[in-house]
Order: C-alpha cells, then sequence, then structure tokens
C-alpha cells in the first residue's frame, strides 16, 4: 500500500496481514450489550468509548485503539478515549482539525471512509507527528468514520500497530464493525442525554408550576411538586417511601384519585385544618421507565369558587335592592298615578266621552305597567327563597309563568318537606329554573312545561321538562349563554347539570344537589339574599 495515497488496499492473508480478527464474536456479545446497557446509566460517554477501545484491543493483541469525536461548531475532532494510547500522543492528537492532510482520523473525517497508512514516517498526513508517534514505538495507523442516524460523520475509530503493515480483509471488516459499535454507543448516548434533558427540563417546570402534578402507579406516588405537597397538606416529601395517596388523604378520596381515567374531573376533600378543597384533575396515561403510570395535574379552585360565591352575593344584594326600589318606589308611584287618574275619570262630565275612553286607556297601560315592574321586582330577587325555602319559590314561579300564558307551566313536589339547602345553593337552583324555563317558553315554544322537585337518596333533583323544538345544536356545550350560564351557576354550587332530548320532542333540563353539601357565605344583614 502506498503511505502517499492513505487510501485502502486489501492486503493479502500473511503474517503481517494476519488472520481474521474476531472483535465481534459470540464471546463479546455479552460484552457488547453491557456497553449499550451501560449507555443509559450515568457514565460519560468516554467511559463506555474506552470499554469499545479495550474490547478492540482484547482480540487484537498488539494494536491501540482510539475514537475521537466530531465538535461541529470547531470543525474538527475531539479526542474522546484511548486508554492506552501513550499519554504525549493523547494529548497532541486531543483536538485534530476535519480535512486531508490532518492525520489519518482527520482525513476519514473528510472523505467519509477509512483511511490507513502503513507507515506514518512515509506519510504526507503524519508530516507534524511523526516523530513523536515512531518514539513510542508506533508506524501504522488505521481509521474508519462512523456516522450518526442523520447520515453526518459523528466520529472516528482508529487502531495503531507497532510494525509496517497494512490491514487484511478480515481487519478491514473488524474495523467497520467496531466502529458501527462506536457509533451506536454515540447515537445512544446522544439519545439519552437528550431524553434526559427533557425530562429534567419537564421536572423543572413541573417543580415551578403552581398547580400540584403527581405521578402515580396505583396510588403509589413517583413523583410530586412543592404545590403537590403543599396540597396534600405537607411541607415537603416525606422521609418514608413508598408513598401514597391514602396516606394523607380520606380512603374514599385516595382511591378516587387512584381510578381517574383521562379527562378531567372534579374531586372534593377536607384538608388536615378541617378546610375544604375542590380541586379540577386533569388525568393523562404516561410511561415511566417503559411501565403504566398516571399523570395528574390538580388544580386547587377553592378560592375561585369563594370569590366567585362573594360576587354572586354582592350580585344578589343588588338584585334585593333594585327589586325593593321597583316594588317601593317606582311601584308606588305608578300605582298613585293610576288611583289619581281614576277618581279624575270618575269626576268628569259625562259628555266627555273622548277624553274619558282616552283617559281609561291610559290606566289600563298603567295597570300593565304596574304589573310589569312587580312581576320584574319579584324575579329579580326571588324573595320567596329566602322566606319560604326553594320549592314554595318554584311553585310561585311555575304560577306566575303558567297565569302569563299561552303554555301551560306546572310545577310537581315529589318531597316530603322542603329540601334543607343553605340560601345560597337555593338561589342558585332557583335560577336555573327561572333560565331553563325561559328557554321553554321563548326559545323552544313550548306549549307544555312542567318542574319537577324530587329526592334520590342523598340527591335533590331538579327536572324542567317541556314539549318545545329541542336544542338548536346537537351538543349542549356548543348552545348559548343561557346553557352556559346554568351550567355555571351548576358548578359553584357543586352541583351536577343534564340537558336530554326528549322522545318525540321536548328537552329536559335536570340539576343535582348534594343534599349534605352546604355552601355558606359568611354575610351580616337583614337584606342578604344569601
Amino acid at each position: 500500500m502506498s503511505c502517499q495515497s492513505g487510501r485502502v488496499r486489501a492486503a493479502d492473508q500473511s503474517a503481517n496481514g494476519g488472520a481474521q480478527s474476531g472483535w465481534l464474536r459470540e464471546s463479546n456479545l455479552s460484552h457488547v450489550a453491557r456497553l449499550l446497557t451501560s449507555v443509559a446509566t450515568t457514565a460519560p460517554i468516554s467511559a463506555v468509548l474506552a470499554e469499545v477501545a479495550r474490547l478492540v484491543e482484547a482480540d487484537a493483541p498488539g494494536l491501540l485503539c482510539s475514537v475521537m469525536l466530531v465538535d461541529a461548531q470547531a470543525s474538527a475532532l475531539r479526542l474522546a478515549a484511548a486508554p492506552t494510547l501513550p499519554a504525549p500522543i493523547a494529548t497532541a492528537f486531543e483536538t485534530v482539525p476535519i480535512g486531508e492532510g490532518h492525520g489519518c482520523c482527520g482525513t476519514a473525517a473528510a472523505r467519509r471512509e477509512m483511511v490507513a497508512v502503513d507507515d506514518v514516517r512515509q506519510s504526507a498526513m503524519w508530516i507534524e507527528h511523526a516523530g513523536m508517534v515512531a518514539r513510542f514505538g508506533l508506524c501504522a495507523c488505521w481509521s474508519m468514520p462512523f456516522l450518526d442516524p442523520a447520515g453526518a460523520v459523528a466520529g472516528t475509530l482508529a487502531v495503531y500497530a507497532r510494525e509496517r503493515r497494512s490491514p487484511g480483509a478480515g481487519e478491514i471488516a473488524a474495523l467497520r464493525s467496531a466502529a458501527l459499535l462506536a457509533g451506536l454507543v454515540v447515537a445512544r448516548h446522544r439519545d439519552t442525554e437528550r431524553l434526559r434533558a427533557s425530562v429534567d427540563n419537564y421536572r423543572h417546570l413541573a417543580e415551578l408550576a403552581p398547580d400540584a402534578v403527581f405521578v402515580h402507579r396505583d396510588g403509589v406516588l413517583l413523583f410530586a411538586n412543592p404545590a403537590g405537597w403543599h396540597l396534600l397538606g405537607l411541607a415537603s416529601a416525606p422521609p418514608e417511601r413508598p408513598f401514597a395517596f391514602d396516606a394523607v388523604l380520606p380512603a374514599d378520596v385516595a382511591v378516587t384519585l387512584e381510578g381517574l381515567s383521562n379527562g378531567i374531573s372534579a374531586v372534593r376533600w377536607e384538608r388536615a385544618d378541617g378546610s375544604a378543597a375542590e380541586i379540577e384533575v386533569r388525568a393523562t396515561a404516561v410511561q415511566i421507565d417503559g411501565r403504566d403510570a398516571k399523570l395528574l395535574v390538580c388544580r386547587d379552585l377553592s378560592q375561585r369558587l369563594k370569590l366567585e360565591r362573594e360576587i354572586l352575593h354582592i350580585a344578589e344584594s343588588e338584585r334585593a335592592r333594585m327589586s325593593a326600589d321597583l316594588h317601593d318606589s317606582v311601584g308606588q308611584q305608578l300605582t298613585g298615578v293610576s288611583l289619581y287618574l281614576a277618581s279624575l275619570i270618575r269626576r268628569m262630565n259625562a259628555t266627555d266621552d273622548r277624553l274619558r275612553d282616552d283617559l281609561s286607556e291610559i290606566s289600563g297601560m298603567l295597570a300593565r305597567a304596574i304589573g310589569q315592574v312587580r312581576s320584574i321586582a319579584s324575579t329579580s330577587f326571588p324573595v320567596e327563597v329566602r322566606q319560604n325555602g326553594l320549592a314554595p319559590a318554584l311553585l310561585e314561579l311555575a304560577r306566575r309563568a303558567d297565569e302569563a300564558g299561552p303554555a301551560c307551566v306546572s310545577f310537581v313536589s315529589a318531597v316530603e318537606s322542603d329540601p334543607d339547602l343553605d340560601s345560597t345553593t337555593a338561589t342558585q337552583v332557583y335560577r336555573i329554573a327561572q333560565e331553563a324555563l325561559n328557554n321553554a317558553l321563548r326559545h323552544a315554544m313550548a306549549t307544555r312545561v312542567e318542574l319537577r322537585l324530587a329526592a334520590d337518596r342523598d340527591d335533590l333533583v331538579l327536572s324542567i321538562s317541556d314539549d318545545g323544538r329541542g336544542m338548536p345544536t346537537p351538543d349542549p356545550v356548543g348552545a348559548g349563554i343561557g346553557i352556559r350560564g346554568m351550567r355555571y351557576r351548576a358548578a359553584l354550587i357543586r352541583a351536577r347539570l343534564a340537558i336530554r332530548e326528549r322522545t318525540p320532542r321536548g328537552l329536559t333540563v335536570e340539576v343535582r344537589v348534594q343534599l349534605n353539601c352546604r355552601v355558606g357565605a359568611s354575610t351580616s344583614g337583614s337584606d342578604s339574599p344569601m
């Protein structure tokens, strides 16, 4: 082989050419498997590649092996492993430019093919370092590049011989296999590093997240961020491992969390200090260490719901004030005008028939206006809910709607006594009934509407059924502001709202409230509607 060209020429099988090497023979497969497995550990890549080099040297006595990796930013090769190469040579070859004439490795990386020199002292590629290499008794060098999965050169694997010779066909094949093994190690290491970096990034984000993040397998926690420990009532992760939900949560809540399927759920539990936690949980199936696990992202809605209830309390108080103003001020003034007008009509001369008719028409308009003001005042703030309870308030709501016509509206109560609900919950249930009745009469053009109050185990069930045109869209979620308002009110009092089509036509709106679930608002003052 010409030491000037540096291109590979398979030598005849001779004493110098050597018999075919067995670098990847069956006896070494377990060693190879351990190498690939070790990549997934925290071992540095240089340590794993050093094992690759030792594997080569073990089956080819007298040869020294080194592995170099590409530094793309510097357009150079950097020494990654050379377990038996003399230190001065390793130092000199710490960085090698990629290009023609920069030793066997720099040239092989540039050409993307194997480069072999049988005598470095006579090669133009080795002018700079030939003397030093020769001082340590090294003569021949063969370098094989290896590629990454994208097809770019990832590095080179080189061997040094102490005698002047070219590689045999078997040695070329073995060198190619060893370079392939080094490429696999590098590719897997980079994948592992990217995965580890991704996991670390997600872990860091989870640590900083304001929402509680849990990863569990069958209720045993694999990960929880600081917000998660806080939600569980703990300052930090307990020393006892493994740690399960049922160690700090009521058994029923722990079972609920363990059994959550993918999607969004609402969970409520009592904290260690006795306060209620109202939690929105997003559950997603994940894989941890190749096994199924569950990711739970929990948002504590307690403060938000408390604020929303306070806003509702303020809104209901304002409704009460406006209702009183309409009834006691505007209504009374209109009534006074109506009475005065009636007196004028009685005192008028009988000959003024036309004027009498006009005044009578005005009197009728006033009477209708007074009725509308009273109706607005009573519907704006259902005083019956606070004074008489939910069932009487619903009965009155149905009676007024029935009298207003033309639809037939009825109310049926299947409960023995008025349900024991706090005023906040009762008022919101009443508002839902108002909205459902309004939708049935104004939008669905129903001719019959039935409001029914019933008990189902621990639930109070209010249903509003009509024979109208049904939903304007197939999906209630895409319906108008009225239905969205009902859903919002139901969520505030932890009620379940269902909207179903009826056969052959019509709609049923059903709201379920737990009878033992009270949502109190701390208020004071005799005019409080809550």
